[in-house]
């Protein structure tokens, strides 16, 4: 390794471990950690995933000071409602025999516990755990990133680039499994380009546990091993015959798959249910549609739009690029010669659209959704790739014009997403100046509207929807408003929008014009 190589990678140890001393202090017990802190503590102290009631009076003992909510809530934990003979509440499941477990699986907290063990005995608070996890999951990924990636110095340093810049900083404090997910996909990506299958596929298995459209992930590296092989082979079928008997692929794929769904197997010998979650009523495969698929990514709230921009600008850099160097010569060729970019893409929106039944849209997140953290890590991946598909000085351009974009974005938001910019209970500015001066241009799903006016969390459900009329900014001289059909008639002959756009369900938004007369008895009260 040469000079300037050697001080490269002395500078940015350094500046990563001063990351990581600040990140340790901005640490929380965020989203369902709880529910992970639960089975860190039950695998510390028992090394099972059972949480025991010793368990949850170690853990609130811990948090009185940073949570003293917990203790009021541990009372529900699986308590507050019956569905089919299982109890639920607050995240946690409790099964006929009087078991307690939450509805999420445990394998990433079996991960914590050793962190889990040390924080505890020093008696630091327990969300350094968390932390110091995501950590080693993050550096891991780097380090295979710069000393063992098969790729170019400029690939090397827009990756590690993005992968920092895109979400691992406004996560890797956060009591969630985001950081330990994108990490694993992203070292499945690179073994999957290193042509180390095996390995790439049980990474993804691993990831598929706690996130379980990553299942497609596996099933993509397969098939780019199976065609790998063919073409070593210069007969396609053969290939697929040799991948599926005659080489190391197949076992390591039903490995995969056995791993990946594990939490299924284990919820159904336990529980009952193949997924607590969707069987507890907080998935609706109902609720999928391009609506919430284009909310993922494009929302001015929470979409992956508003943290990551430089990965959407650097892509179509990309094939612009592309097209130019073609002379234009037709569409298919760009595609043709950016296959990989267009693959990770549909990776992308195939991973997204499990996630897209959530009941909780609106979920808490920094800076953005956390399913758009991750998903846009196949994104990052395609889009370094293909830096080799376009001339050098346009490279070198694609690159810092990606990173300078990024830095703002960090910048803007705080290098934790700590900031009043990132709260998921409030309208970012961006969305404020579009809802004020043009508010047909954005019409978010319902809930979205709805927390981020209320500053709280919760929807009336479609019994109590008909007495609410949300207007923003305020009921005096709204610009927007959401109501349910049902009375969507007998406001717009008052109101005369200049648009309405029907949304998710039963509601409907009504655009008015700015300064337009509309007097109406609104209500947006809590509910």
């Amino acid at each position: 390794m040469s000079k300037f190589n050697n001080i490269s990678v002395a500078l940015c140890a350094s500046v990563l471990s001063f990351v990581c001393a600040l990140s340790l202090s901005e640490s929380q017990i965020m989203g369902d950690g709880k529910e992970y802190l639960l089975y860190a503590r039950a695998f510390a102290a028992h090394l099972s995933p059972e949480i025991k009631q010793e368990d949850i009076l170690h853990v609130a003992s811990m948090l009185d000071k940073s949570a003293p909510r917990f203790r009021e809530e541990m009372e529900k934990f699986g308590k507050e409602y019956a569905i089919n003979g299982l109890q639920y509440g607050k995240g946690f499941v409790t099964s006929p025999g009087g078991e307690l477990f939450s509805w999420h699986f445990w394998l990433y907290p079996l991960f914590v516990a050793p962190f889990f063990e040390v924080t505890d005995r020093l008696g630091l608070p327990p969300a350094y755990a968390f932390t110091l996890c995501n950590w080693a999951f993050a550096l891991g990924a780097l380090t295979y990133l710069l000393f063992l990636w098969n790729a170019s110095p400029t690939q090397k340093i827009l990756l590690a680039a993005l992968f920092l810049l895109t979400g691992t900083t406004y996560y890797i404090w956060w009591s969630h499994p985001e950081v330990f997910t994108a990490s694993l996909i992203l070292l499945a990506l690179m073994m999957t380009s290193d042509k180390r299958y095996g390995l790439a596929m049980m990474f993804g298995a691993i990831a598929a546990t706690q996130n379980p459209p990553l299942v497609l992930l596996i099933c993509l590296i397969a098939a780019i091993a199976a065609f790998d092989i063919s073409q070593e082979n210069k007969n396609f079928i053969l290939g697929i015959k040799l991948s599926l008997i005659g080489s190391k692929i197949f076992p390591y794929l039903l490995a995969s798959l056995v791993i990946a769904f594990l939490p299924v197997f284990y919820f159904q010998y336990m529980l009952g249910v193949a997924n607590p979650i969707a069987a507890g009523g907080s998935a609706d495969s109902a609720l999928i549609s391009l609506g919430r698929l284009g909310s993922l990514f494009f929302d001015i709230n929470m979409g992956m739009i508003v943290a990551a921009p430089g990965i959407f600008a650097g892509i179509l850099i990309v094939l612009l690029a592309s097209a130019v160097d073609l002379n234009g010569n037709g569409w298919r060729r760009v595609v043709g010669r950016n296959w990989f970019l267009f693959a990770c893409v549909a990776l992308s929106l195939a991973m997204a659209l499990p996630a897209l039944a959530t009941t909780n849209w609106n979920h808490g997140h920094s800076v953005f959704s956390r399913y758009a953290y991750w998903l846009a890590v196949p994104l990052i991946y395609g889009l370094v790739v293909s830096l080799n598909n376009i001339t050098s000085r346009m490279r070198v351009f694609t690159v810092i014009a990606i990173i300078c974009i990024q830095l703002g974005v960090v910048t803007y938001y705080g290098l934790f997403g700590k900031n009043g910019r990132s709260d998921y209970l409030s309208f970012k500015p961006i969305s404020d100046y579009v809802l004020l001066n043009f508010p047909g241009l954005y019409n978010p799903i319902p809930e979205i509207f709805i927390e981020r006016l209320n500053r709280q969390e919760g929807v009336p459900n479609a019994s109590d929807a008909n007495q609410h009329i949300f207007a923003y900014p305020s009921a005096n001289q709204p610009t927007k408003l959401l109501l349910t059909k049902f009375v969507a008639d007998s406001v717009e002959k008052e109101c005369s929008p200049a648009s309405v756009v029907s949304s998710e369900g039963e509601w409907t938004y009504m655009n008015l014009q700015p300064n337009s007369k509309c007097s109406l008895a609104i209500a947006h009260q809590p509910f």
